[in-house]
């Protein structure tokens, strides 16, 4: 009996050390992890400011009908299909007349996919209807986001 004792007793020892290591590794590795999730949430948040900076940019620039400026902000993709300022800024005033010239805009939803951003955003009219949009964006330099296409969304809401 004494002999059982003894190996249950090791046997208990060796398996409160376990559990003990096994929970020091498991508060570790949640430890680990913590920044790594700060960290995405920060890049996310730096992706969406850069977001919300050249959509505005561009929305601003329409506003004073500055197509020059609002032109700078599309990616190559949106200059093959419309190779010039006058051109761009004539499809948008005609197609998109809720992003030429709108009430008020609002950002909605946000994502980052694939290397693209997207993020929709909420045009007011000046004859109060409402359209949504999700905005496309990508990277063409370290610092340098482009809007790559713009594309209406179909929702209750929506006028679209």
């Amino acid at each position: 009996m004494l002999l059982y004792s003894r190996k249950l007793n090791k046997f208990l020892k060796f398996l409160t050390l376990s559990m003990a290591i096994a929970a020091i590794t498991s508060i570790n590795l949640g430890l680990a992890e913590l920044p790594t999730k700060t960290s995405e949430k920060a890049d996310l948040i730096v992706l969406e400011a850069n977001a919300h900076k050249v959509i505005s940019s561009q929305i601003d620039a329409f506003r004073k009908l500055d197509i020059n400026t609002a032109y700078a902000f599309a990616s190559p993709f949106i200059k093959s299909k419309f190779t010039n300022a006058e051109n761009f800024g004539e499809m948008v005033r005609s197609g998109y007349p809720m992003i030429w010239a709108p009430k008020d805009y609002k950002f909605l939803d946000f994502n980052s996919f694939n290397g693209f951003l997207i993020q929709r955003v909420l045009f007011v009219d000046s004859q109060e209807r409402i359209f949504v949009f999700d905005y496309e964006l990508k990277k063409y330099s370290p610092d340098r986001w482009l809007i790559n296409g713009v594309f209406p969304v179909q929702s209750s809401i929506s006028g679209a």
